[in-house]
């Protein structure tokens, strides 16, 4: 029989009662802690229920905790919360196993706008919830604790990353952690207990289930190109997998925070953060500068905290104590019919900038991303006004792969009212020497595209000006806010 027991949360103090209904060898103090310091009172009500299957605990206790002296039990516990009294209003459940102390936390879906503290673009993706005869819809982000022996954090965060693939498209098959531990190979050592994992073990795993990763390496000579790179794919809906060598830990990146132009000096962050490339090994200085310079927080899945944590720049009085500069490698899972990567597509941009398509006084604030053809569409045709019938018809018609690479050009004045002022649309299928993979470039009074092969214009009936920014990779999560009937 399924037992469900009920707490309301009248202060913070009502959390405490969970030790009363749940037992010891399930509850740490450290999540009753996590539950008062981050939901606080936005909590209104606890269902408790017992017993919960939860299958990737299931899929460990057959490989792991089955075998052992000690007996454990199969059986989770499972807390639903509530944002309102009426428990209608859902804000995610967290399911408690009973492993080792500090390990107990296991698979939760929580929606993040009751836990982001900044307004935040997310990777979202869909869960349902089944309980007592209803059903619920989260968006939120696949998270759990690392159990030691079995999984540790880079398995946390590799099953996070494959469960928020498998959420959102078909294509991905439903694996569990237990699968995910027994499909990383060592040629060295057996799989448990585990030492810890490396990129090349992660993206193998990758591998293994459909993607076709790449390993990034933070060269710190090259300034803030790994970064740049890093929040280009998270803009282009990637979740990815970063390493701490000197932590030895791993974490699962899924957002960015909303960049903030105002606060910064566009002149003098033009000047110094100007991009450069090579040609004949000669240094070619550009007008372009990356807005992702802007990002200063990213929004991480780190198993020693509570899920959803920014992670900053610069070093802040927050729970999380590194920064993005302790971040030394990412694992990328990409679509595998993607050949071109980030730095192919800004170096292709980067020299076409320099024919001078852009006659802007000042810089050319440029945003790179992976998008769908098909979503790309959609975007077309919802903003047809904006971009001119010409161009949406072309995008409509224009003969694409699945995913395309889109750059954004934006001019100082944009900028600040979040438009783009040109539109640049790479074939992501195309070899690496290929030294024109444009599909299409719009200029101020013409659009060059790429038809079957041969190259073709088209003249705006009127100059292009401004269209919106693409918003359609990311979910914004606005702090405290979101409803989710059962």
């Amino acid at each position: 029989m399924i037992e469900v027991g009920r707490i309301a949360i009248k202060d913070l103090s009502s959390y405490d009662v969970l030790t009363e209904k749940i037992p010891k060898e399930y509850l740490d103090e450290s999540i009753i802690r996590d539950l008062k310091n981050v939901i606080g009172l936005k909590c209104k009500a606890i269902l408790i229920e017992f017993p919960y299957y939860e299958s990737d605990y299931l899929s460990n206790y057959y490989i792991f905790y089955s075998k052992k002296l000690k007996s454990f039990s199969k059986r989770n516990y499972r807390l639903h919360l509530f944002a309102d009294k009426e428990t209608t209003e859902l804000i995610g459940y967290i399911a408690l196993r009973p492993t080792y102390e500090g390990t107990r936390f296991g698979r939760t879906f929580l929606e993040p706008e009751y836990i982001v503290s900044k307004t935040a673009h997310m990777i979202l993706s869909e869960h349902k919830v089944h309980f007592q005869g209803g059903d619920a819809v989260l968006q939120a982000v696949p998270y759990m604790k690392q159990e030691g022996d079995v999984a540790v954090c880079a398995h946390v965060a590799l099953w996070e990353v494959v469960r928020s693939f498998t959420s959102r498209f078909h294509k991905y098959p439903e694996v569990t952690l237990g699968d995910l531990v027994m499909m990383i190979k060592s040629d060295a050592e057996r799989n448990i207990p585990s030492h810890g994992l490396t990129p090349p073990q992660l993206a193998d795993a990758l591998s293994k289930v459909g993607f076709s990763p790449i390993i990034r390496d933070n060269n710190r000579s090259s300034g803030d190109s790994f970064f740049d790179e890093i929040i280009s794919y998270i803009e282009s809906g990637i979740p990815l997998i970063a390493f701490m060598s000197n932590q030895e830990h791993a974490v699962a990146v899924f957002g960015v925070c909303t960049p903030d132009y105002e606060r910064l000096p566009l002149d003098k962050l033009a000047q110094s953060k100007q991009e450069t490339f090579m040609i004949e090994d000669k240094q070619v200085i550009t007008r372009v500068v990356m807005e992702s310079k802007f990002v200063s927080e990213l929004v991480i899945n780190d198993d020693n905290y509570f899920p959803y944590r920014l992670l900053s720049r610069i070093p802040l009085k927050t729970e999380v104590k590194y920064t993005l500069r302790a971040l030394d490698y990412a694992v990328v899972p990409l679509y595998p019919r993607i050949q071109l990567v980030y730095n192919d597509v800004k170096i292709a941009f980067l020299a076409l900038s320099e024919t001078g398509i852009y006659n802007w006084e000042g810089p050319v604030f440029t945003r790179i991303f992976l998008t769908s053809a098909s979503t790309y569409r959609e975007y077309a045709s919802r903003n047809k006004e904006s971009l001119g019938k010409e161009l949406e018809n072309i995008i409509a018609h224009l003969e694409m792969p699945k995913f395309i690479w889109v750059i954004e050009a934006t001019s100082r004045e944009s900028l600040y009212r979040h438009e783009v002022n040109g539109i640049v649309i790479l074939d992501s299928t195309s070899a690496t020497i290929n030294k024109s993979p444009f599909l299409l470039v719009t200029e101020k009074r013409k659009i060059r595209y790429n038809d079957d092969g041969q190259a073709k214009a088209c003249d705006f009936s009127k100059d292009f000006l401004a269209a919106p920014r693409f918003e359609l990779n990311l979910q914004e999560v606005i702090p405290h806010y979101g409803k989710n009937q059962i």
